[in-house]
């Protein structure tokens, strides 16, 4: 079902995801990733060239509802959890990660918890 999530003018907090061929804001794949700290393989979404790790968002309280079920289904080494909830937990999911992206940097500790996500280093920026 193409739905809101999939409008082509819909920008993301990720810059890269803007203009990336096969991972835009628009299709945002869920997959399975192995972290490289060596920790067992979990859900994820494909951003651009990054990962979403649903895990670390799901302990960060990034999602809520329907959308926090979904993510907690896809948290383990394969996605078959997630797919058996159908339709509505993960179109829930999908609006979370692509609807209010900005969210997720709108206090300090949101864009702390984020910033982990993709720069376990230096998790927020010294612009903030």
């Amino acid at each position: 079902m193409i739905d809101e999530t999939h409008d082509p003018a819909r920008r993301s907090w990720v810059g890269s995801a803007n203009v990336h061929r096969d991972f835009p804001i628009q299709n945002l794949p869920f997959g399975v990733f192995s972290p490289a700290d060596g920790a067992a393989p979990r859900g994820g979404v494909a951003i651009s060239a990054a990962i979403l790790d649903l895990s670390a968002a799901q302990a960060a309280g990034l999602f809520a509802g329907p959308a926090a079920e979904a993510a907690a289904a896809a948290c383990g080494p394969t996605l078959n959890p997630l797919l058996a909830q159908g339709a509505g937990p993960r179109r829930a999911l999908r609006r979370r990660r692509s609807g209010d992206d900005t969210d997720f940097s709108a206090g300090t500790q949101h864009a702390t918890n984020t910033g982990r996500l993709f720069r376990p280093d230096t998790p927020l920026l010294p612009h903030y």
